[in-house]
């Protein structure tokens, strides 16, 4: 599966889009609405700081280019080749853009009237345990670690961005690690607590052991997930073992698309899929609520 491909975003270096970065804290959510931006911008033939002094000085103008681009992709959706969640994803930026540079007169309850309604729920569904193990017994320790943490606590796949060895907190029950706490999201407004089993956090205890044992000094800071290092010198070119780089949110994505593949779990070459990275979090919810349930 090849990867993403890369864009030009140098019509993004402008003043009004230092205030829209500022306002986004997933550097996954930054990227997809860059591209977003990029598309629009490319699309209406202008740039950020000349689209932004438009829809402040007229913002009938601003308003009837958004409209115009808006419902050309209307146009997509209704011939089924994208969908209305998508459509409405294209919206987003371009109104965080001017919400932030104060932009304020443009009817954006008009232009949602005459967009489609965005589709209620995912595509995506829960994998199998079968699927899960396979998964698991063909990963690598890292990706052991990523799995476990995932199906075991619930977290969205944005928390492998702020989630470092000091926000996980094993807890004791007769001198056993019986299950570990985790912060998810330190710092922010969102900021809260969940919990992974004891064997998630037995695996991530190796993890970071190995590292340690290869040389990565290992503090409350260090990333949970991190790059490859480079195991020898005549190994191929990879991290340093003493630098360690977070592998975030897009590269988490990345290696389990690249599983799925491997194994066969997914074949067809669409833009969604029912089994992604969301399923493990459904996999999560679906049988907490079965544990939930009162027996009769």
């Amino acid at each position: 599966m090849p990867g993403r491909r890369r864009i030009d975003r140098s019509i993004l270096e402008s003043e009004a889009i230092k205030p829209f970065r500022e306002s986004i804290q997933s550097s996954m959510t930054l990227d997809c609405y860059e591209r977003r931006l990029v598309e629009f911008f490319s699309d209406i033939r202008s740039d950020p700081d000349s689209f932004v002094k438009l829809a402040r000085k007229t913002p009938k103008k601003g308003q009837e280019r958004i409209t115009a681009y808006l419902l050309k992709h209307k146009q997509r959706v209704l011939n089924k080749e994208i969908a209305g969640s998508t459509l409405a994803n294209m919206k987003k930026p371009i109104r965080l853009l001017l919400d932030m540079n104060d932009v304020s007169n443009i009817n954006w309850a008009k232009i949602s009237k005459m967009m489609p309604s965005p589709r209620r729920y995912a595509l995506d569904r829960i994998p199998t345990i079968e699927e899960v193990r396979l998964l698991y017994s063909h990963s690598d320790l890292r990706f052991q670690v990523t799995i476990s943490i995932m199906i075991s606590s619930g977290i969205r796949i944005g928390a492998w961005d702020t989630l470092s060895w000091g926000n996980v907190t094993p807890i004791e029950l007769d001198g056993q690690v019986s299950a570990a706490k985790l912060l998810i999201y330190p710092g922010d407004r969102e900021q809260y607590f969940t919990f992974c089993t004891s064997e998630a956090f037995s695996r991530l205890s190796e993890y970071m052991d190995l590292r340690a044992s290869q040389g990565e000094i290992i503090t409350k800071n260090s990333p949970l997930l991190r790059d490859r290092w480079q195991s020898s010198p005549k190994g191929s070119p990879k991290g340093r073992i003493e630098t360690p780089t977070r592998l975030a949110s897009g590269g988490v994505k990345r290696i389990l698309e690249n599983a799925l593949w491997k194994y066969g779990l997914r074949t067809d070459k669409m833009k969604r899929h029912e089994f992604s990275i969301h399923s493990l979090r459904k996999y999560f919810k679906t049988k907490t609520e079965q544990a939930m349930r009162p027996i009769n």
